[in-house]
């Protein structure tokens, strides 16, 4: 039991240094006008899909079912990457903040020209006294249910990402 608890805890660690490294490189490409917006046409069920795959032993360690509502022929005009970097760092913080045996739900609202993807946790939310510093320069430490770390540039790099891709 304790070696089971020591490889989850580890597995959780890694995806965290993971997530925090490709979330740097990804601001710091952003910042520095070095990464290109390569749009072409992309189909939202199929990110959700795989970005819910890549983040599927942290469900089953919190019993955390994503339900992904996105219509089969949702697309959006985007640069692939980059969207599935949004969309893994929206689910990931859904995951971090979502209690045990909770739901995250992703949709799809479609417009003339634009396409909103909501991602709704069941989760503990964003304490008032944080949510003017979400896109700001002001650094942000909170924990998720399980203690897991969060320092806000992920949410930072979603923006950024969205507004190149025209969102």
């Amino acid at each position: 039991e304790l070696f089971k608890e020591t490889i989850e805890d580890l597995s959780r660690t890694t995806d965290e240094a993971y997530n925090l490294l490709e979330n740097l490189l990804g601001w710091a490409r952003s910042q520095n006008d070095t990464l290109k917006v390569a749009p072409e046409t992309i189909n939202m069920k199929s990110v959700v899909n795989s970005a819910a795959g890549l983040l599927k032993l942290n469900c089953e360690n919190k019993n955390i079912n994503i339900i992904n509502n996105v219509p089969d022929t949702t697309t959006v005009f985007a640069d692939n990457a980059m969207t599935h970097a949004i969309l893994r760092n929206l689910l990931s913080n859904a995951i971090k903040f979502t209690n045990e045996n909770g739901a995250i739900e992703v949709s799809a609202v479609i417009d003339e020209s634009m396409v909103e993807i909501s991602v709704k946790d069941s989760g503990i939310g964003i304490e008032p006294s944080e949510l003017d510093k979400i896109f700001t320069n002001e650094a942000i430490q909170s924990y998720g249910t399980n203690k897991e770390a969060g320092s806000g540039l992920g949410l930072k790099l979603c923006k950024d990402f969205a507004e190149k891709n025209g969102g």
